[in-house]
């Protein structure tokens, strides 16, 4: 997701299915709507505790506000990872 964020200056995003390890949802767009309706559907039919998100900030800060709220309210995501341009990540884990 870095290399394609810095390619073309957009978010990229996909999810990981933790028991499987299958990339199962890719997403692109601009900060603010990379994840949309599409993503939000789509983790919402998944198990709870089941999914990790990875994407990328071009901009090097850490969650948004977005971020973490997505991530308290879809019981489906047990991790979030934000990738820097900078080389700095930053993630969060369910403890379920």
């Amino acid at each position: 997701v870095i290399k394609m964020g810095a390619e073309d200056g957009n978010e990229h995003g996909f999810t990981v299915n933790i028991r499987s390890g299958e990339v199962r949802y890719y997403t692109s767009g601009t900060a603010g709507e990379v994840f949309g309706g599409d993503f939000f559907r789509y983790v919402e039919s998944q198990p709870v505790g089941s999914v990790i998100s990875i994407h990328n900030h071009a901009d090097n800060r850490g969650f948004s506000y977005t971020d973490i709220n997505t991530f308290v309210t879809e019981k489906s995501l047990f991790g979030n990872v934000a990738a820097c341009h900078n080389g700095k990540a930053f993630y969060v884990e369910n403890k379920i």
